[in-house]
């Protein structure tokens, strides 16, 4: 399973543009291709069986957690699962990007979790999001920059 999640969240199977600008402008031991690629060419074209890109319906229940400035698993990425499943819910970390939890939501979303565990056909409650520290950003740009 987690081949096949790196394998298609960071691959991009086919998108040979994207593959070669991974790196770019980073440090040589840094801009290797990633170790998945040589794996994920393997499991994309001698693995997957076909039938696996097939769309199902499920009902098992299912919550779907992005964050508000993930450039990777966003909104439209979480929409696009709906079809899938006839129970999901959808909730969206305001000020969160892309990884685990920081200190800032861990016990958000433990709520929410806990409360989509016991209950997962009830509207999952959110409301523990309004009382998350705004994250407040400043950049103090250096003078060359602010003159153009």
């Amino acid at each position: 399973m987690s081949t096949c999640v790196e394998c298609y969240d960071h691959y991009y199977p086919g998108d040979q543009a994207r593959q070669e600008k991974f790196g770019e402008g980073l440090p040589p031991a840094f801009s290797e291709v990633p170790w998945f690629t040589t794996e994920c060419d393997y499991w994309l074209t001698k693995v997957t069986d076909s039938t696996l890109m097939k769309p199902f319906k499920s009902d098992i229940p299912t919550l779907i957690l992005y964050g508000e400035h993930d450039p990777t698993s966003n909104r439209a990425q979480a929409e696009s699962h709906i079809p899938w499943f006839t129970r999901v819910q959808i909730s969206k970390t305001p000020g969160m990007a892309h990884g685990p939890p920081s200190h800032r939501e861990r016990n958000c979303w433990k709520e929410i979790i806990n409360g989509f565990y016991h209950e997962p056909d009830k509207k999952i409650e959110e409301s523990c999001y309004e009382s998350l520290p705004q994250i407040e950003m400043s950049i103090d740009l250096p003078q060359w920059a602010k003159e153009k």
